[in-house]
């Protein structure tokens, strides 16, 4: 399926040119014989297909990229994508409420790190 990017969520993602430079050097348009669609944009990392470069180049620098920035769960173990993420986990899987996720945002946030530097705790 494609991968749709909610428009009403906003991302702090630093742009640097070393990130759009990494992005750039993963970009691989799917070019197997069996796609007749010559513009479908597929992750080679994961399969997914996404319809735009717009959304193709946030999953990549959000899922890929070794410098990207992660959030970990305050509850356990599990590093997320986007600390929005990090919520939606809280209310599903540990039974918080908005209350207390509200509580965590802050903490949550300051948490994040880069996926190829982790914190030493």
């Amino acid at each position: 399926g494609s991968f749709k990017v909610q428009s009403d969520v906003s991302f702090n993602v630093q742009s640097n040119d070393k990130v759009e430079e990494d992005v750039d050097n993963v970009i691989q348009i799917s070019d197997d014989d069996e796609n007749e669609e010559s513009d479908i944009l597929k992750c080679k990392l994961c399969d997914l297909q996404f319809s735009t470069l717009k959304t193709w180049k946030f999953h990549i620098k959000n899922k890929h990229l070794e410098n990207r920035l992660v959030y970990p769960c305050p509850d356990c173990l599990d590093i997320f994508s986007t600390s929005w993420s990090v919520y939606r986990h809280l209310f599903k899987v540990h039974r918080k409420t908005a209350a207390q996720i509200r509580r965590l945002r802050e903490a949550i946030q300051a948490k994040a790190f880069r996926m190829n530097n982790p914190p030493t705790y």
